[in-house]
């Protein structure tokens, strides 16, 4: 089989190399991939800017799906040719989130997806849904990440969401609300892309160009209520208009940093004016991915694809992502 290796940083350092397709130790499974997606902390990944240790090589991306063509010894769930995605902590099967599962994360300090076969452990991938196909690629992260967001803050039917700009999690955080039964409010710097944020679920949209305050934006269209979950992405440039736009006790989840890491908060307005609940987010367990995709399957709904590049020109699907120019996911096609 063919794979991909990041052997130095950069663009340049992307390398394909010839590897034996695995047999499955027991326990475990093995997987022909179809197709892989990307995600912003891919691009931190080859920059070597993640916040997390990476060793060269490493065989980058955690999200894909594919098909079961061996079982290992002691495999009794799985079938050849059922179609599953791996997880992106092969360790967190159920519960809440314990720090020992940072040793272990697809694309980063263990291999990842960009190759055409791999094994996994039994309990370490899901079913895909049904009704997908290479779209099923781009769950593991930004789909799970919206889903877990979303549930956890226990929202109601009739309530209001934000999400911040057209990356994944914003978009299927859209796609979900329509699920929920919540109103969404899409916030992006980009007005062109605003009838895109309206076909995918919002209810309306606010161009932050046009409105920097668009915080204040959020209250006037909510009657002064205020949005019952923000989905804070951007980090350094959008927390404190994202706070503004809280409604009081409301949550915020703390999932990117696409402007920096780095913040400055009134503690004031953050937990005595708005009585704010900040809740990180790190993708989801299996359970909650198998949950999300029975729902996706229930509800017919379609992840956003913006582009899909061969294997041989990986390079072009992290140029296209990097350009901050596309509204979906990326995909490499791998068979």
């Amino acid at each position: 089989m063919k794979a991909i290796e990041l052997q130095a940083f950069g663009l340049d350092g992307l390398r394909m190399v010839d590897a034996c397709e695995p047999d499955p130790p027991p326990g475990h499974v093995t997987l022909r991939l179809h197709a892989a997606a990307l995600n912003f902390r891919d691009l931190e990944i080859l920059e070597g800017r993640y916040g997390m240790p990476v060793r060269l090589p490493c065989m980058p991306l955690s999200d894909a799906v594919g098909t079961v063509t061996r079982i290992g010894p002691g495999v009794t769930e799985w079938r050849e040719g059922d179609r599953v995605n791996p997880l992106f902590f092969p360790d967190w099967i159920d519960g809440p989130f314990h720090p020992c599962y940072f040793a272990r994360q697809l694309g980063g300090n263990h291999p990842g997806v960009l190759r055409q076969a791999m094994t996994a452990p039994a309990n370490a991938i899901v079913r895909a849904p049904r009704h997908l196909g290479d779209e099923a690629a781009t769950l593991s992260v930004a789909a799970l990440t919206a889903w877990a967001a979303l549930t956890d803050a226990a929202l109601q039917p009739g309530q209001t969401i934000v999400a911040i700009g057209s990356g994944g999690v914003a978009l299927f955080a859209l796609q979900f609300a329509r699920m929920f039964g919540v109103r969404a409010i899409a916030v992006t710097s980009s007005a062109h892309k605003i009838p895109q944020l309206l076909a995918a679920g919002a209810t309306t949209a606010v161009d932050s160009r046009a409105h920097p305050d668009w915080g204040m934006e959020v209250m006037r269209l909510t009657e002064g209520v205020g949005a019952h979950l923000v989905l804070e992405t951007g980090g350094s440039a959008t927390f404190s208009e994202s706070v503004r736009a809280l409604a009081p006790g409301a949550t915020m989840a703390m999932i990117g940093y696409v402007s920096g890491p780095l913040l400055e908060m009134d503690l004031r307005q953050v937990f005595i004016a708005k009585r704010a609940r900040l809740h990180g987010h790190t993708v989801g367990n299996a359970r909650q991915f198998d949950a999300m995709n029975r729902a996706l399957e229930a509800h017919g709904i379609v992840p956003l694809v913006d582009s899909v590049h061969p294997f041989i020109d990986a390079a072009a699907a992290y140029r296209r992502l990097a350009s901050g120019t596309s509204v979906g996911k990326v995909l490499v096609k791998l068979d």
